[in-house]
């Protein structure tokens, strides 16, 4: 006795096709998006996280990255020059300023390079001082295969423009440039009223309260007790010549931690109150010899600008 076979007809078959192929028609595009968008925000991730790395690397190295005024780069581990395509071995200079590995960093959400760009030395005024910056770019081809002949970075000017599926981010150079500068100013700002407080209190406590004599150093520049200096005062001479706050004779008085001292660059502060270039009775000027005398608080700016803050006698 033959047993019925089992299965599915050739029509049952077809209507399966058919209805198959209306869910994946409707399906198929959805996945496809869902896809892309995941894409894009991990591209966008990746974008920003190499950003961030490259502020951060500019933000601690200032002065070295402003040492150059090209379109580049400058970091303690190497160069990273206007349009570089990025890569672990190009990226290493980056090494220690992320928590990714340079060879995460050198790819985008596509998993393909990107490219830095990086703009000449830019420079504004503030408050009388020039403050270098540079502007850099980040560049990814995102869902396109090439660069966007329509993408254009500007070195001259650090204008980027996009075009097509390409995506990228500034590091605002000028904002962290600025913010440093600010930082820098209100340190040495501190120091300098610091100073100038010490000195009022030497004179306030000065039963006579002389202004012809010098409140803010013990000594004179050759480092000899002087009628014109303030001979009770704890605080000594800097030679002649500015030296590093730190190594003042009798800092201490003037209530800063070490941290105080170390301007926004990470670099020493320094203090001059006995070189020609600060009011005081043995100037060389006749002229500088006269009160209100002073000290000054100096420091360098990125691009080798002096910078300095007085404390001024003025009681």
């Amino acid at each position: 006795m033959r047993r019925p076979q089992s299965g599915f007809t050739l029509l049952e078959i077809l209507v399966a096709v058919s209805i198959l192929s209306m869910i994946l028609g409707v399906l198929g595009p959805l996945f496809y998006q869902y896809m892309f968008t995941r894409q894009t925000a991990a591209n966008e991730r990746a974008i920003e996280s190499l950003r961030d790395a490259l502020a951060s690397a500019y933000r601690q190295n200032l002065v070295l990255a402003e040492s150059s005024a090209a379109a580049e780069l400058v970091l303690p581990g190497g160069t990273l020059a206007n349009g570089t395509r990025t890569s672990a071995a190009n990226l290493a200079p980056l090494a220690g300023f992320s928590s990714r590995a340079v060879a995460d960093l050198a790819r985008d959400g596509f998993a393909r390079p990107m490219t830095v760009h990086v703009s000449r030395q830019l420079s504004q005024t503030v408050g009388g001082s020039t403050v270098f910056y540079r502007v850099i770019a980040v560049v990814s081809n995102g869902k396109g295969e090439t660069v966007n002949p329509g993408t254009v970075f500007d070195p001259n000017t650090g204008r980027l423009t996009l075009a097509g599926y390409n995506s990228g981010a500034l590091v605002d150079g000028f904002a962290i440039a600025r913010q440093a500068f600010d930082d820098t100013h209100d340190k040495l700002s501190r120091i300098a009223g610091a100073y100038r407080s010490y000195a009022q209190t030497r004179y306030l406590s000065d039963p006579n309260r002389d202004l012809s004599i010098d409140y803010f150093a013990n000594v004179n520049p050759a480092g000899s007790p002087s009628s014109r200096w303030d001979g009770g005062g704890a605080i000594g001479s800097t030679g002649g010549t500015a030296m590093d706050l730190v190594n003042l004779p009798g800092v201490t008085q003037l209530g800063l931690a070490d941290s105080d001292m170390i301007d926004s660059y990470n670099q020493r502060i320094l203090v001059d109150n006995s070189s020609p270039a600060i009011k005081h009775p043995d100037n060389p000027a006749a002229a500088s010899t006269l009160p209100p005398f002073n000290a000054a608080i100096r420091t360098t700016l990125p691009g080798g600008q002096p910078y300095q803050i007085h404390a001024v006698g003025s009681f």
